[in-house]
């Protein structure tokens, strides 16, 4: 490989890299790189350094896409690298990766920013093993919020510091900075999944940080990013579909089209009151059209005034020990999901529906156990929420369902457009990122980028 100024990689690439990023201020030091997007979130970066500081080694550096923290670190070796747009989650991610590969790293870590190390071994731990077995490794990430050891909701994905092999990278690509946001990690760990390159390691332990925790949040959130997020998370399955044909793996392939199948019907059912999600994830997530620019969302999620003498119920998990409708706690839910978990939820879902309150209550516990589920509640009832605002849904429960049977009827078109585009991912050798064609999508991506700041950022 030709070297440049920023260290071993391809001469094409790094050249257009720069397009996208600033040039790199520091130098390599060690063999393993961590990769924090930061951009210019300041505060969180230098809290999440000051964890990284416990690690019982030295032996990594760090390269910050974004801002350089006001207060560095003595004992790690930093590199900074700001961003010239822009670039979104899976770009930080994405692009990340890259360069530290351009610079001759042997191995990469991707930490998201809000996602701290607290086993203090965490770096030597994932080390060894990917040096044994030159395989991708992940912990385990968690919420921060009273998490008890025992009772723990397992989670892995690549972009909690998750560490990868330069090998693992030349054999099976990048994560995909084009998706700009969400699905880059859904669409690498697929891919490393199907390979059986990958092992979980809950031995040590990352503490991820749920700033948007359910429903009522994200629909609050009027940015793009649950549009991309919509998007990708098809596009993503319809590549690892793809990938598995290419390669001759005819169960997963099969597996993973199933999951987008299932990924859509989801998107059907719960976008009801949310066209411009459902028109991503259905009509952009099955053309895959990763070039597609969202500067925001246009639906808002319902509120409704509070009348006098409307009665409320309390939500929440049997530990409030309040009145009202108690579920169990989560972990219940957890340990009996394969036997009773679904008829039971269905059974909370009747149980709400033949309540006489105008709305809902929730507790912090249920807020906190049930994030996921609060985007079926609000199909049922309304939700006074801990902003004191009272957010419903616009369709009934009634129209809900009349609009879920209408798009049960037009489900086999988009199943035939997912076959198609499996197809065409096939013929066209898959949308993988890989170093040979690296400098090609770098500079497709800086195209993206210039149209969404064009579009966007200048409104």
């Amino acid at each position: 490989m030709k070297t440049n100024e920023d260290g071993a990689g391809n001469e094409e690439a790094c050249k257009a890299i720069r397009a996208i990023l600033n040039p790199i201020e520091g130098k390599k030091k060690a063999e393993c790189c961590i990769v924090i997007p930061a951009g210019h979130a300041l505060d969180m970066l230098e809290t999440h350094l000051k964890h990284l500081e416990k690690q019982d080694t030295r032996d990594f550096d760090v390269l910050i896409i974004g801002k350089k923290p006001k207060t560095e670190p003595k004992e790690i070796n930093m590199l900074i690298c700001d961003e010239k747009y822009p670039v979104g989650s899976s770009g930080g991610f994405g692009l990340g990766q890259v360069q530290a590969y351009l610079l001759g790293y042997e191995y990469v870590i991707n930490a998201d920013l809000d996602c701290f190390p607290v086993s203090t071994n965490l770096v030597s731990t994932l080390m060894s093993i990917a040096k044994k077995t030159n395989n991708v490794v992940e912990p385990l990430s968690m919420s921060n919020r009273s998490y008890d050891p025992k009772k723990i909701n397992d989670r892995h994905t690549i972009n909690h510091y998750g560490i990868v092999p330069r090998k693992i990278i030349e054999k099976y690509g990048f994560e995909n900075f084009r998706f700009y946001r969400g699905g880059e990690e859904l669409d690498f760990d697929l891919r490393i999944n199907a390979e059986s390159a990958l092992l979980y390691e809950k031995s040590v332990i990352v503490e991820h940080e749920n700033i948007e925790v359910n429903h009522i949040e994200r629909m609050k959130f009027q940015g793009n990013k649950y549009l991309y997020y919509a998007k990708n998370e098809v596009v993503a399955d319809i590549y690892a579909t793809a990938y598995c044909l290419k390669r001759m793996m005819a169960a997963k392939a099969v597996g993973y089209f199933f999951r987008t199948l299932r990924c859509l019907f989801f998107d059907i059912v719960m976008s009801q009151n949310h066209p411009d999600l459902l028109k991503a994830a259905c009509i952009d997530g099955t053309t895959m059209n990763v070039e597609k620019v969202y500067c925001k969302r246009s639906v808002k999620i319902g509120t409704r005034e509070e009348k006098k003498g409307d009665a409320s119920v309390f939500i929440g998990t049997e530990r409030d020990k309040l009145e009202g409708i108690m579920f169990k706690p989560k972990y219940w839910l957890m340990e009996n999901r394969k036997k009773a978990a679904m008829p039971y939820l269905i059974g909370m879902c009747i149980k709400i529906i033949r309540c006489e309150a105008a709305y809902l209550k929730p507790t912090e516990s249920f807020l906190d156990e049930y994030k996921f589920f609060i985007q079926y509640v609000l199909m049922l009832k309304p939700v006074k929420y801990m902003d004191g605002k009272i957010y419903t849904e616009k369709m009934s429960i009634g129209m809900t369902f009349l609009n879920a049977v209408f798009w049960a009827i037009a489900y086999p078109i988009l199943v035939v457009l997912a076959m198609a585009m499996v197809v065409k991912c096939v013929v066209e050798n898959n949308k993988q990122i890989k170093p040979g064609n690296l400098a090609g999508n770098l500079r497709e991506f800086h195209k993206f980028l210039v149209n969404f700041d064009n579009k966007c950022n200048k409104q």
